[in-house]
């Protein structure tokens, strides 16, 4: 990751925060105490977020760059493995690709890096024409696909699940989607 990338992964961090309801006001914002409510809070549309991810074309190197960079090593390395989407479709199609993912945590934020594998896959798909990292997806862990779903086609009509995928040997779903985010995909992922 080069001073693009970084710049990106700022960017990206604006697009979670606004995600989760933080406006990029608020980052540069003097803190004022705040005047109680007279009424209880709206309910949150979304969940925490769980993960920003990156589309990495070389994992090692990612991660090697995310150490310098951000002062991450082993020990905030979550997992590491080759997942397989083995059933499901992506942009209407049979999906079947597999992807290297490594999740880093930092703190309250965790990043995940994704190099594409085997297959046509949204993160291969992502790489096209690019050299360096990409800005792909914010994850949420949501009680219901179904309803996250509908709620998200709700809010805007051509919010479209772009993959819907399941993971082989393994009990996990998950969906991709366009249009609910600008300039990202975002996952739904059932809560446990």
């Amino acid at each position: 990751m080069g001073r693009v990338t970084v710049i990106r992964i700022r960017q990206a961090m604006l697009v979670a925060m606004a995600a989760v309801g933080l406006g990029a006001a608020m980052i540069a914002a003097p803190v004022v105490a705040a005047e109680p409510a007279a009424s209880a809070p709206a309910p949150r549309l979304y969940p925490k977020v769980s993960h920003v991810a990156w589309v990495v074309p070389n994992l090692d190197k990612a991660l090697a760059d995310a150490d310098a960079q951000l002062g991450t090593g082993p020990g905030n390395l979550v997992f590491r493995r080759v997942l397989t989407v083995d059933r499901g479709t992506y942009k209407g199609r049979p999906a079947r690709f597999s992807a290297e993912f490594a999740l880093v945590e930092l703190g309250n934020t965790q990043f995940e890096f994704i190099q594409p594998l085997t297959g046509v896959s949204p993160y291969s798909d992502a790489l096209k024409g690019r050299t360096g990292a990409v800005l792909h997806h914010i994850a949420y862990y949501v009680p219901s696909l179904p309803d996250r779903i509908a709620a998200a086609r709700k809010a805007n009509p051509q919010a479209r699940v772009v993959l819907d995928g399941y993971l082989k040997g393994m009990d996990a779903h998950y969906v991709y989607m366009s249009g609910v985010l600008p300039d990202a995909l975002v996952e739904f992922i059932p809560a446990q």
